[in-house]
């Protein structure tokens, strides 16, 4: 079979009309000449088609043609009317086909010498490692079911019920939720999540005890969908373990460390390292958002209405996988379409400034970079590294992970131009 093209693909008619925010509306259309040339080709190599198997060649075709005359690159890429697909034509007519393309934006990126960022400080001092000691001898130790009032380093389980301000439906329940309890003030975090307040819902009840309380719902919940507001949330205490922590030694022999010297010592690393992680992302997160602040970008309406359908789906099944009526998903679901385009814009303006700037300073991410993320993101839940990866793939999260490395890199590109206010870590709320 020749090497040479089938087809000269500069035959194909391709015309746009301008539609929004960098998207435009592409008519293509190939010649019968053309579809006649690449059946050949195909047969000539023993590699007949069905029809909808070469509707989608020519497709391919088309879009690949229509990126290679744009003046730039896309961002957001090909996507045809919803529900329909490419069919062939019958024999003689040409292949016509429309599809939405944007060009990437171009964007007059801010004086980055400008943009100050407040850098958390914090001394890991000895007090810090001897408080994270004893949350490992707590993990370490002995538990037993108690009916006693929750108190300080105790091991709960809850179900967790957001419910409609208005109505009281429920929105979503989690269940088995685990966490340790901490001194009063300290927030808890339950199954890796931190919930800002919820620990005044726990602390001092005994099991089987029900209470309300008013707070917002931690943005890793639902994606973010619920917003800032406060929801009423019913917590239900299930279980509540109360722990003998194991002993030094105990720890040590776990370990295999050799003495309490090394351990504090081994604590105290890891904590720095913890420290400097979350740092690092706290750094980032301000960096991305002073950018987003001094450009003006709407993402193309398709890719916008696309992504609030995608998560307004999301939304109403876990609300009927939580037991909700179909009837309280679709009301959530419409309370919810404001909040709902609102992040959808703000996350895909992030996503497309992420992105451009990449380009911009040239970061490039390897597997290597994000391996090592993953591996700090395991540390700091305490999971395996190849377990958390799973966990992502699973969830369909580890896009947004990538995502993370990207802003990393872009962020070590740009910081010998940035300007920095050091802070007290304790002053973040």
């Amino acid at each position: 079979m020749s090497n040479q093209p089938a087809i000269d693909t500069s035959e194909i008619k391709i015309d746009e009309t301008e539609m929004d925010n960098f998207d435009r509306l592409i008519s293509v259309e190939m010649p019968s000449s053309c579809i006649k040339k690449i059946k050949e080709r195909l047969a000539e190599g023993g590699m007949e088609q069905t029809d909808e198997q070469l509707a989608a060649l020519l497709m391919q075709i088309c879009t690949e043609e229509a990126m290679n005359r744009s003046e730039r690159d896309p961002l957001w890429g090909v996507q045809m009317k919803s529900g329909t697909k490419p069919v062939m034509p019958a024999d003689g007519d040409p292949f016509t086909a429309q599809f939405a393309l944007d060009l990437a934006p171009v964007f007059a990126w801010p004086d980055f010498g400008s943009i100050d960022l407040k850098r958390p400080t914090m001394t890991i001092d000895d007090e810090t490692v001897h408080r994270e000691l004893h949350q490992q001898r707590l993990a370490a130790g002995e538990s037993t079911s108690s009916n006693e009032a929750a108190a300080p380093d105790d091991d709960v389980t809850v179900e967790i019920t957001v419910l409609d301000p208005d109505s009281r439906d429920e929105i979503i329940t989690m269940s088995d939720m685990r966490g340790r309890l901490g001194m009063p003030g300290e927030e808890i975090a339950l199954n890796g999540t931190i919930f800002p307040g919820f620990d005044r819902g726990i602390r001092d009840r005994s099991k089987g005890e029900t209470s309300e309380i008013e707070c917002p719902v931690p943005t890793g919940i639902l994606q973010g969908r619920l917003g800032t507001k406060n929801y009423p949330i019913r917590i239900e205490l299930k279980e509540l373990l109360r722990t003998t922590p194991a002993t030094v030694q105990q720890v040590l022999d776990e370990y295999g460390t050799p003495n309490e010297e090394i351990l504090l010592m081994q604590i105290r690393t890891s904590l720095q390292k913890r420290f400097e992680f979350n740092q690092k992302l706290f750094m980032i997160n301000q960096l991305m958002e002073s950018i987003a602040s001094q450009i003006e970008y709407s993402p193309p309406k398709r890719v916008v209405n696309r992504m609030v359908r995608d998560q307004a789906q999301t939304l109403g099944k876990n609300i009927i996988d939580s037991g909700g009526s179909k009837e309280e998903a679709d009301k959530a679901v419409k309370d919810a379409q404001d909040s709902i385009r609102d992040q959808a814009v703000a996350f895909l303006k992030r996503k497309a400034i992420s992105a451009m700037l990449q380009r911009f300073v040239n970061a490039q991410m390897t597997e290597v970079d994000l391996q090592e993320h993953i591996a700090q993101l395991a540390a700091l839940h305490g999971k395996r590294p190849e377990a958390l990866r799973k966990e992502l793939m699973d969830s369909d999260k580890l896009t947004g992970v990538s995502g993370q490395v990207i802003e990393a890199k872009i962020y070590e590109k740009l910081e010998s131009q940035l300007t920095f206010t050091d802070i007290d870590a304790r002053s973040i709320t």
